[in-house]
């Protein structure tokens, strides 16, 4: 969907996910302004990626919310979004809305 739009943009984007060439991401996860990722991968790259930053991040998509929080990953979503720039559009897609859900949105807001 991102590429069906994107080049009407002048934005650059990634996909950010566990089984693809972490070294590749490493090179270009600073330059992109929208990042579609897993929690998992995201983490790894601000615990491992010593140059990371994403100061140019301005919107990060993360899908299947509900199904994260279900398996526990409720502080390492709390944690991503602590820790990427402020100014920053956030989408979380989820099939369902839970309390969990309806919570995290009200912390991050």
């Amino acid at each position: 969907m991102l590429r069906s739009f994107a080049g009407l943009h002048d934005l650059s984007a990634a996909l950010v996910i566990g089984g693809k060439d972490l070294a590749s991401e490493r090179e270009l996860i600073n330059k992109m302004n929208i990042v579609i990722a897993t929690p998992g991968r995201l983490l790894q790259h601000m615990d491992e990626t010593s140059s990371f930053e994403a100061s140019t991040l301005q919107v990060l998509v993360m899908d299947e919310v509900d199904r994260m929080l279900d398996l526990g990953f409720k502080s390492s979503v709390d944690m991503i979004l602590r820790n990427l720039p402020k100014e920053r559009q956030t989408l979380l897609f989820s099939a369902t809305v839970g309390k969990s859900i309806k919570d995290l949105g009200r912390l991050n807001m």
